[in-house]
């Protein structure tokens, strides 16, 4: 019988999953807010 859970293994890489993007989201509002206070700066890295 199906206990309706998710496998351990499933968990580990959502979780997984979950903190690479929030790493990605708070890289990419960083490079926003130093341009923001820097309007001169390179802008290449943000596309």
């Amino acid at each position: 019988m199906d206990s309706g859970e998710a496998p351990p293994a499933l968990l580990d890489q959502l979780v997984a999953e979950r903190v690479r993007i929030d790493h990605r989201i708070t890289d990419r509002l960083d490079d926003v807010i130093a341009i923001t206070r820097d309007p001169d700066s390179d802008c290449s890295r943000v596309e």
